[in-house]
């Protein structure tokens, strides 16, 4: 039956034969999409915390995850919790590998976040992986402030490049000294 097919193909990340795979890069304004795929390296069950964790080891970031409920799943997706000492806060490390060198603290944070999406769209949810919503937080499920951006990722919206896009170009014309005044009413 379909029913059945699709059971299965959900569960391709415990088939050996299919390989579990990490997604390094970003979606680019026009919505196309420039990842590099690397094979995941690890051992014992295949989870969200194990990939993102083989994330940080191949790139040399910090993505250290929150100690309580790192990453969660319910029916309306999956909630990843980064721990105020990620990346994401400090930006880019001072020792970088070359493969994965980031020039500043929004192209590390967009390219992290894309990354993350798309590694677990991807192992989580194959068959359709734009059906696997992912949220961002931090510790005690409150939302990602990034200050030297000036944004706030929401934690009850899902993830997207576009959002992102979008929070920078709020940031940056609100901080630009030339904002139009908001109509009093």
């Amino acid at each position: 039956s379909q029913e059945e097919a699709s059971l299965s193909s959900s569960s391709a990340a415990e088939e050996p034969d299919a390989m579990p795979t990490l997604y390094i890069g970003s979606v680019n304004s026009d919505g196309s999409e420039s990842f590099t795929a690397y094979p995941f390296v690890g051992s014992g069950e295949l989870t969200p915390e194990s990939l993102i964790a083989a994330m940080a080891d191949l790139t040399g970031w910090d993505l250290t995850l929150s100690t309580d409920d790192p990453v969660t799943s319910g029916p309306g997706g999956m909630t990843v919790s980064f721990a105020p000492e990620s990346a994401i806060f400090t930006g880019p490390p001072e020792e970088q590998k070359d493969e994965f060198h980031m020039y500043s603290t929004e192209q590390l944070c967009y390219t992290i976040f894309d990354s993350v999406q798309k590694t677990l769209q991807e192992n989580f949810s194959p068959a359709d992986p734009s059906a696997l919503d992912v949220y961002f937080c931090t510790d005690g499920s409150q939302e990602i402030v990034i200050e030297n951006l000036g944004i706030t990722l929401p934690i009850d919206t899902p993830y997207s490049h576009a959002m992102f896009e979008q929070l920078l170009m709020s940031a940056t014309l609100g901080a630009g000294g030339e904002t139009e005044a908001a109509p009093v009413g």
